[in-house]
């Protein structure tokens, strides 16, 4: 009896969007494919990273200590210095800005005691608190250098010479990042 060979011409493989013309060959009965060509495509691929920011640690104190109206706050007056943190997208653009705190009157931050007594006092962008730092003109404008933790410092000085009662004085003032 006589065995009959049957050979492919042709077969199509499936490679990404295209197809491929192959030749069968047989070799010790397994049909084999050679590859008669090949194409390439491109893909695209994108990402994006939207600018944010935050404030990655609970706030901290400015706490001014003890505030001598008939001592030595009489001629001077009482400095003090916080850091808080802010984290930015690398290279986004950051306008920090200071409120004015619960307790002001026009542009002139308040600490309180109760509704009577107050403590006129202000936060300064600069270490010779000679920029009052607010939230309309006076502002700190920088761009995020790395996605890291940034520090910033926040200066306060209580005026000398006012005329406060006993007691704890408190304000509170809100922080914003606008980027």
């Amino acid at each position: 009896m006589k065995t009959k060979t049957r050979y492919l011409k042709s077969t199509a493989v499936l490679a990404g969007a295209a197809m491929v013309p192959t030749a069968a060959v047989f070799v010790s009965g397994v049909i084999s494919h050679a590859i008669a060509g090949s194409v390439t495509q491109n893909i695209t691929i994108t990402a994006n990273v939207n600018a944010s920011c935050t404030f990655p640690n609970a706030a901290n104190t400015l706490a001014f200590g003890t505030y001598d109206p008939i001592g030595i706050n009489a001629s001077a007056g009482l400095d003090s210095a916080s850091n808080f943190d802010v984290q930015c997208t690398k290279g986004t653009s950051v306008v920090l800005k200071m409120g004015l705190g619960n307790n002001p009157t026009g542009q002139q931050r308040r600490l309180k005691l109760d509704a009577t007594n107050f403590l006129n006092y202000n936060l300064y962008a600069d270490a010779s608190r000679s920029t009052i730092w607010n939230d309309t003109s006076n502002v700190v404008i920088y761009v995020a250098t790395s996605s890291a933790i940034e520090t910033k410092a926040v200066y306060g000085r209580i005026p000398a010479a006012q005329s406060a009662g006993a007691g704890s004085y408190t304000d509170t003032v809100v922080i914003t990042a606008s980027f």
